[in-house]
């Protein structure tokens, strides 16, 4: 049986400073259309441009920014998915210390190739798509903000959730951030990556497009301590809320200080995990141990088993546990670049432990 079709419009949204890195994205892609913000009116004022350059005839327009790196057959990745989920806006990154990183790692580890966002605030747009259908809408919606806010991800995020419109992110990512330099006036501590991507080609990993749907709880790092991302309804709609990871132990039988114990234990067996210690902050390492932990444990709880062998994808989002805990923890980020060996073998035992 046949696959369903979706025919794409594509649009690449550029910074006057970037203008040959989009031209050079445009030709690997096959000459698709730029559309540069000449006048610096800032981002969200080009992006609508690009909204609205969309081909009516087709069911989604893909906008893509001027600084990614794509995976081979970035287009035809979109466009399988388009067609399998017809209405839904589709989101090929999310950041490696956001709230969706965390849904997409938590997706890798589950052996699934979509996720559901579980942040309100805004919404990935490296590389998204928006079905067709909806454009006229979100181009009305998105331009009276014009003016007021400089950034298209706030408008988008809110658009979702008040048309209650189904929203994607890929698991691995379909692009990746190429520049640390922002050109859109934004500052980091720490420079911005996908929680999960691979190099090279995507689709065996996104063939079987499997979904983490209805989950109840998604680990997530930052500021210095791990919760979970807990899925509660408001207003006869599902939100997400953040509380410490201890408040959902029980529900899957973990206690606190056993927990704590096994960390313990862990760290000591390996002198490489003891310099670590030395190196960077034992409570950093906790977080990263504990958090690829009860990624663990979720996968158990919803079924998942303790393979020893993880998946290419998996072990791609657990390499980025670490330096997505970087979100308002002042490690230096040089210190962690320079570790990132042992802290993924850290964070890989964390995550074989919660399986068990």
């Amino acid at each position: 049986m046949s696959e369903p079709k979706a025919t794409l419009s594509v649009t690449i949204m550029s910074h006057p400073d970037r203008r040959d890195a989009a031209r050079a994205l445009s030709r690997a892609l096959g000459d698709v259309p730029v559309l540069v913000d000449e006048e610096k009116h800032g981002p969200l004022h080009n992006a609508v441009r690009a909204w609205r350059s969309a081909d009516p005839s087709a069911s989604h327009h893909l906008v893509l920014q001027d600084d990614i790196r794509p995976v081979p057959g970035l287009i035809e990745e979109f466009e399988r998915a388009a067609a399998r989920h017809p209405g839904t806006v589709l989101a090929g990154y999310a950041n490696w210390n956001a709230e969706n990183g965390a849904a997409v790692r938590l997706g890798a580890v589950s052996g699934a190739s979509w996720v559901e966002p579980v942040h309100d605030f805004y919404f990935p747009m490296l590389a998204t798509a928006i079905p067709v259908a909806h454009l006229d809408d979100y181009v009305t919606y998105a331009s009276r903000y014009i003016g007021m806010m400089r950034h298209d991800d706030f408008p988008l995020a809110r658009f979702i959730r008040e048309r209650e419109i189904p929203a994607l992110i890929s698991a691995p990512s379909l692009v990746e951030h190429g520049d640390d330099h922002s050109v859109a006036g934004n500052t980091y501590y720490i420079p911005l990556r996908s929680a999960c991507f691979l190099d090279g080609d995507t689709a065996p990993a996104l063939d079987h497009d499997a979904m983490v749907r209805d989950f109840a709880l998604c680990p997530f790092t930052g500021e210095g301590h791990t919760d979970f991302l807990a899925r509660v309804p408001v207003g006869g709609r599902d939100r997400w809320i953040r509380s410490h990871w201890t408040d959902h132990g029980e529900r899957l039988g973990l206690d606190a200080d056993e927990v704590r114990a096994l960390f313990g234990r862990t760290l000591r067996s390996s002198s490489v995990f003891t310099a670590l210690c030395e190196d960077t902050h034992e409570e950093f390492l906790y977080n990263v141990w504990l958090t690829s932990f009860l990624l663990g444990r979720v996968v158990r709880a919803n079924g998942g088993t303790g393979a020893p062998d993880l998946s290419p994808v998996a072990l791609a989002a657990l390499r980025t546990v670490a330096i997505g805990s970087l979100r308002n923890v002042f490690v230096p980020v040089g210190v962690v670049q320079d570790r990132v060996d042992p802290l993924h073998a850290l964070a890989v035992d964390g995550h074989t432990e919660g399986l068990r």
